[in-house]
């Protein structure tokens, strides 16, 4: 049940409506939280690619070739696959809206309960960084580079995931103004060489 595929045997007739606007409509309709994520993502992956691509001229050949873009452009298949749920799910709620999509398409499954990760105490989290300040001092000692009780701190009151955070650059950090930002806009492959100095145990 493609959504893409549905609108076209209903609606064969060519418009000019574009997926940027069709994303618009679909986040003012949304609830805030989903509202932010679909702006972010398709700020950010959608627009600068298929912004101007009409929803009828939108074909396979052009999405494969969308998701080579964006991973050339460091997005892992998770995250382009979620943002594609956010595209798909515009495009179904705009021809429903415009009645050119009817009946079962409107029914939604019921969506069993997130399963509760299990979170770390604040004595975890102390204990944790000054585990890391003794690290450190050893790094420095050595003449090495001791930041990791700074990694910590930061990726504990931030929400980045571990990806997101490695792709960070100082630009993407502003902390002499408030409030502090923190810009996340792409992320680290999983398979980046890094040059970590461990220590023996």
């Amino acid at each position: 049940d493609d959504a893409l595929a549905v609108w076209d045997a209903s609606h064969r007739r060519k418009s000019s409506l574009t997926l940027s606007v069709v994303l618009r409509r679909y986040a003012e309709g949304a609830t805030p939280g989903t509202r932010t994520a679909v702006e972010g993502r398709a700020a950010s992956q959608i627009i600068p690619y298929l912004g101007d691509v009409a929803v009828l001229s939108l074909t396979p050949a052009r999405l494969a070739a969308w998701e080579r873009e964006l991973v050339a452009a460091g997005y892992e298949g998770s995250t382009i696959a979620t943002t594609w749920g956010y595209l798909r799910r515009a495009i179904l709620v705009s021809g429903i809206a415009q009645g050119r999509i009817r009946g079962a398409l409107e029914w939604q499954p019921k969506r069993p309960p997130r399963k509760q990760k299990p979170k770390a105490s604040l004595a975890e989290l102390i204990a944790l960084v000054r585990a890391a300040a003794k690290r450190d001092v050893v790094a420095i000692t050595r003449g090495n580079l001791g930041d990791l009780t700074r990694k910590i701190v930061f990726l504990a009151t931030v929400a980045q995931r571990a990806m997101e955070a490695a792709a960070l650059g100082w630009g993407d950090v502003q902390i002499d103004h408030a409030p502090a930002t923190v810009r996340t806009w792409r992320q680290a492959h999983r398979d980046i060489k890094r040059s970590v100095h461990e220590e023996p145990t």
